[in-house]
């Protein structure tokens, strides 16, 4: 039996793994997902960093979708739910820190709280939050179309059908995967006393019908 700890880096790590992955950066017609050191965003254009965010958030947002869903599947008790989620979102915020993608904590569970019950309304949100984040920036006429081709081609490649298992993680397989879950009395939470209440308050949202 595997701790809560450790249920919770897998799942952070699944998530990091699907949005890293080439091939889900190419159905948005990017040769692969970015990459370049902090030396190197001075040259390249605000819109193409703009869409490259964006992109990434929403994936981010698709992603930890799934796993609330996976995790509501499970028999557990609320209460450990609710620490499974908690300590997910931290580590993903953990990870994100030193990443130029959400500037704060707030922001961050912010922006999950408002996306993901989007998501679980339709794909064709992200059409629409795709058109919302175009009026307000001022993107490059090239990549404003390239973002909206690529957003047409993601969504067309899900598998939105009958046996529909998830936008990008399948939610049956990964509540298998952490259902026999060792919850201690207490665990370590990576950000800190602090944001201790700003994550249950989140993780309370999500979860309550």
């Amino acid at each position: 039996m595997k701790s809560l700890e450790e249920q919770a880096e897998f799942l952070a790590g699944a998530v990091f793994h699907t949005i890293l992955l080439d091939e889900n950066w190419q159905l948005f017609g990017f040769r692969s997902r970015p990459k370049r050191g902090r030396v190197f965003v001075r040259f390249v254009s605000d819109s193409r960093l703009l869409v490259e965010r964006f992109i990434f958030r929403e994936l981010l947002l698709m992603n930890v979708g799934d796993i609330v869903a996976a995790i509501k599947q499970n028999a557990w008790a609320t209460d450990k739910k609710l620490r499974m989620l908690m300590l997910f979102a931290a580590i993903v915020y953990s990870k994100l820190r030193n990443v130029d993608i959400f500037e704060s904590s707030d922001t961050y569970l912010g922006y999950l709280t408002e996306g993901i019950p989007a998501y679980e309304r339709s794909i064709g949100s992200l059409l629409i939050r795709t058109k919302t984040y175009i009026e307000k920036h001022d993107l490059e006429n090239a990549w404003e179309e390239k973002l909206l081709r690529g957003v047409v081609n993601f969504s067309r490649q899900l598998d939105l059908g009958p046996d529909f298992e998830g936008f990008v993680q399948n939610r049956s397989l990964i509540a298998s995967r952490i259902a026999d879950t060792d919850f201690p009395a207490r665990a370590c939470f990576p950000l800190g006393p602090t944001l201790i209440d700003d994550y249950a308050d989140f993780a309370e949202r999500l979860l309550t019908p």
